[in-house]
């Protein structure tokens, strides 16, 4: 995105008209409707020059959706890489079933991931390493591990719902949210003073 925008600032200040900024981006290709085009050019117009967008910092914001910034600074630094979100409205709950969830996480995180070994038995059914299992598998590891007569079917619809990821034609459930959920859970837990 740089190098498009970067040949309309001829003085090199880091900002270039608004006109300019609409042609640039109509050269990306990112086919945005004139109301995207405006908001952009509101969120990262200069705060000296209104008429301008500073062109430098949207360029950075974009570059930093595919990689972290500045390594180039510090070369040791591991790069995290960029987890879109996953939800949608498949795993959208009412107030009752956010409810219904939060008594059965409750539950389950009585027994924490390392007593319990839950993650290791997630990967050994996930054949593919893609975070994801089916319904089935995820309530046989949890037979598995005794931890299925903690609750109830419908709490167990319910994770399955809030976890749950289309992958091809299926839902499947994210393993590692999950346990990340009952992590966070188990560590709050600890220092509640009930």
């Amino acid at each position: 995105v740089m190098e498009f925008l970067r040949d309309f600032d001829r003085c090199n200040e880091q900002i270039i008209r608004r006109e300019d900024f609409k042609r640039g981006l109509s050269v990306c290709k990112f086919e945005l409707t004139d109301n995207e085009m405006e908001t952009l050019m509101e969120v990262f117009a200069s705060p000296m020059r209104r008429e301008c967008v500073d062109y430098k910092r949207f360029s950075e914001v974009v570059e930093e959706s595919f990689t972290q910034s500045c390594l180039e600074r510090a070369p040791l630094i591991v790069p995290l890489q960029h987890i879109p979100t996953k939800d949608c409205e498949r795993n959208f709950l009412n107030f009752d079933e956010r409810l219904t969830l939060s008594v059965a996480m409750q539950k389950l995180s009585k027994k924490p991931d390392l007593q319990m070994n839950l993650m290791s038995l997630f990967q050994d059914f996930d054949r593919t390493n893609c975070g994801t299992i089916s319904q089935d598998l995820f309530l046989k590891a949890l037979s598995v591990r005794g931890m299925h007569n903690l609750i109830s079917r419908n709490e167990f619809d319910m994770i399955c719902k809030c976890f749950s990821y289309e992958r091809g034609l299926r839902d499947e459930v994210d393993y590692r949210a999950f346990i990340k959920a009952l992590d966070i859970l188990h560590a709050t837990d600890k220092y509640n003073p009930f």
